[in-house]
């Protein structure tokens, strides 16, 4: 090494250094750079191999820091802020290559760039991504497939156990879309779509949905407008569903061919308790059908059929079948035209019928003949609760004879006797007032003007 020095105690530059490449050297082999490295000067002046092979594992080292860093970030903020979702630990994230992450069920590295507005934060289910228990992501998806402008009230109430939808003008695209999202829902118990003209498409899409979601209970589709497809993808969804408790169908436009589905659907069913057909097109023909359907049903409790055409032969043998029901207990017939024909089939019903609580039969043109024939059923009935018989040109007579039938029964239990709208005399004036003594739990309701 030369002896000479800048100053004292300070050796020169070319004396610190070999004349050969260091890791800023000339590549000729012709001198040294003269630019200081980044060590120090008292350090020698080359590397040996073991350094330089540590200092290449610390950049690559820092490097898959570096990228298992941005891949934690990711997935960070590719989560719902509501937390609503569970995912794996965090390490698996940072301890696992990206083949173990995708089997973990990982996200892919790109976020989803065409969410909504108002909904980036969401993403679509693709392979390899975590389970979706809401349906968010299939919805923001199908949307955007479908051409239709996500529903804002449903991504915020996704998580509740009842999502009202009704008169939104949903459409056809608007239901499919939104039935794609309600496969893999588990939150929402009770749902209400009625007036939405979702017609036979979008009815026959909630259809196919129902097919896989098994946590609704509670359906209404009214004012949809089924029509004949919409009415088969549903009762061909309900003989599979074992979930559905209660579905209102009132004012679908349901006709005598639907009616034939409906009934097929009633006899195979034995979960289903609750069903509203009112307002619907339902015939005599419809009758005829219903009627050994309900003979054979095991589980409906409710029946709604008020504002149909009922009538003649199909009232008739709708009667008898609900004479030999063992499960109905509400059954409204209003405003349909049994006549004094179906009124005394009726009656004969409730003669054998050891359920029924509760009978809605008003404005139905039971006169007085169909009144008597009625009453004799009344005589040995012991479940009836309420009876609803208003608007029905029975007369004062017809309805005094009905209250002398309950008068006569010693097992009657009957607390409503409704009469609304029928002018009363004063023999049923007396004799209601003399029951009221004898039973005050009894309740009257006519439409006399002196009461």
């Amino acid at each position: 090494m030369s002896g000479r020095r800048l100053g004292p105690g300070m050796p020169l530059l070319e004396a610190l250094a070999e004349p050969k490449p260091g890791p800023w050297g000339d590549p000729s082999g012709g001198g040294v750079s003269r630019r200081p490295g980044p060590w120090s000067l008292a350090a020698a002046s080359t590397l040996s191999p073991q350094t330089a092979r540590g200092e290449e594992a610390q950049k690559e080292k820092a490097t898959i820091e570096n990228g298992e860093k941005a891949q934690l970030e990711v997935v960070l903020k590719m989560g719902p802020e509501d937390g609503s979702r569970t995912y794996l630990p965090l390490k698996y994230f940072l301890m696992q290559g990206e083949e173990d992450t995708a089997e973990l069920g990982g996200y892919p590295e790109e976020a989803n760039e065409s969410d909504s507005e108002g909904a980036s934060d969401l993403e679509i289910e693709e392979p390899g991504r975590l389970f979706d228990l809401t349906g968010r992501s299939q919805y923001l998806a199908a949307c955007e497939t479908y051409g239709v402008v996500p529903i804002s009230y449903f991504l915020h109430h996704m998580h509740d156990s009842e999502l009202m939808l009704k008169h939104r003008g949903l459409g056809p695209q608007g239901a499919q879309a939104l039935a794609l999202a309600l496969m893999n829902n588990t939150s929402i118990v009770r749902l209400n779509l009625s007036d939405n003209w979702l017609n036979e498409e979008g009815v026959a899409a909630i259809a196919g949905m129902l097919k896989e979601n098994c946590f609704i209970a509670d359906l209404d589709l009214s004012d949809n407008k089924l029509g004949v497809k919409g009415a088969k993808a549903l009762c061909a969804a309900l003989m599979e569903n074992t979930s559905l408790r209660r579905l209102r169908l009132s004012g679908s436009d349901l006709g005598t061919q639907a009616t034939k589905d409906v009934a097929d659907t009633l006899m195979v069913n034995t979960k289903m308790e609750l069903l509203d057909l009112s307002h619907n097109l339902l015939d005599e023909e419809a009758g005829e059908r219903l009627g050994p359907a309900l003979a054979e049903n095991v589980g409906i409790k409710e029946l709604n059929l008020s504002w149909n055409h009922l009538r003649g032969s199909g009232a008739v043998i709708f009667a008898r079948g609900i004479g030999v029901n063992t499960y109905l207990k509400v059954l409204d017939l209003s405003y349909n035209g049994f006549g004094d024909e179906g009124a005394a089939a009726m009656g004969e019903a409730l003669r054998v019928n050891g359920v029924l609580e509760e009978l809605h039969m008003n404005n139905n043109r039971i006169a007085l003949p169909g009144a008597l024939s009625f009453s004799d059923g009344l005589r040995e009935n012991r479940t009836l609760r309420s009876l609803s018989m208003g608007r029905n040109p029975m007369r004062s007579e017809g309805c005094l004879c009905i209250l002398k039938a309950i008068q006569l029964n010693p097992h009657s239990v009957l607390l409503v006797l409704d009469f609304s709208d029928i002018h009363l005399n004063k023999d049923f004036e007396d004799l209601a007032c003399s029951m009221k003594e004898v039973s005050p739990q009894l309740c009257i309701k006519h439409g006399n003007p002196r009461a």
